[in-house]
């Protein structure tokens, strides 16, 4: 089975409200999906992914901080 891992940074849950959805639909088409917070995401379960989607809030519509310069 595929694995996705939705990697997400959500400052008003806006963010993870679309990557539990990302998940969710995933799931539905029979593969294995999980979302993880940016700042809990661990190396080894982006490593054994078969796909990974990133997502970010915005400020002025540019990156947060904490993520650009990570």
């Amino acid at each position: 089975m595929p694995k996705l891992v939705v990697v997400y940074l959500s400052t008003s849950g806006n963010t993870k409200a679309m990557a539990d959805s990302i998940v969710e639909g995933a799931v539905s088409r029979n593969v294995e999906a999980a979302a993880m917070n940016f700042h809990e995401a661990k190396i080894e379960e982006l490593k054994s992914a078969d796909a990974i989607a990133l997502g970010s809030s915005t400020f002025y519509y540019k990156m947060l901080p904490r993520w650009k310069s990570s």
